[in-house]
């Protein structure tokens, strides 16, 4: 009787610690924008000129929160100016944009270069070559924050499986029966009289 109590109780700790580490496998895949309720945030990411990386949601503009990719997970931005590559300079304080500072692209047009077709189409060129570049950084970045997400999702199911494993070897519960008892009895009597 007293070993069933004991095989109660251990089943009820381990359901419940199972039970708790599933819960928080939960919370931690919605905060990360991965629930089963299919509510994705996209975060749009940069690499600064260092080589961190960091990400925010929506848009990058004044009072949008910033955070920097670790081994550890997403940390708030430190106070600084962090550049991005590119050229773009974002101050953060506290974990939130303060100012932006978009590059300055310098593409020398005088009034005498319009003097000709030819030179204004060799203008346009410049311009088309320098969106076309822009453009490609853009789809770099898209393309490298898709792939962050996909390692993110397979990281999180991987986890998820290695919780659901069971911890410990179930405990077995002896088996009782007449002769078992009867049996059991022989040997004690044995042993006491080999004393």
């Amino acid at each position: 009787m007293e070993w069933q109590i004991k095989l109660q109780h251990e089943n009820i700790n381990s359901n419940f610690i199972q039970m708790n580490a599933k819960e928080t496998l939960k919370e931690i895949r919605t905060m990360l924008g991965f629930s089963d309720e299919e509510v994705r945030v996209e975060m749009a990411t940069a690499t600064l000129t260092d080589g961190t990386i960091i990400e925010w949601e929506g848009e990058l503009a004044v009072g949008t929160a910033v955070f920097v990719q670790t081994a550890e997970g997403n940390i708030p931005a430190p106070d600084a100016t962090h550049e991005v590559e590119g050229g773009m300079l974002v101050t953060t304080e506290g974990g939130f944009v303060t100012e932006i500072v978009e590059p300055e692209i310098e593409i020398e047009i005088e009034a005498e270069e319009f003097a000709t077709v030819s030179a204004f189409n060799d203008t346009v060129s410049k311009l088309e070559s320098a969106i076309a570049e822009l453009s490609a950084k853009v789809e770099s970045l898209t393309a490298s924050n898709i792939k962050h997400k996909e390692a993110m999702s397979k990281a999180i199911d991987l986890i998820e499986k290695v919780a659901d494993l069971p911890s410990e070897e179930p405990l077995k519960a002896p088996v009782s029966t007449k002769k078992n008892d009867r049996f059991e009895a022989l040997k004690k009597f044995k042993n006491s009289i080999n004393k």
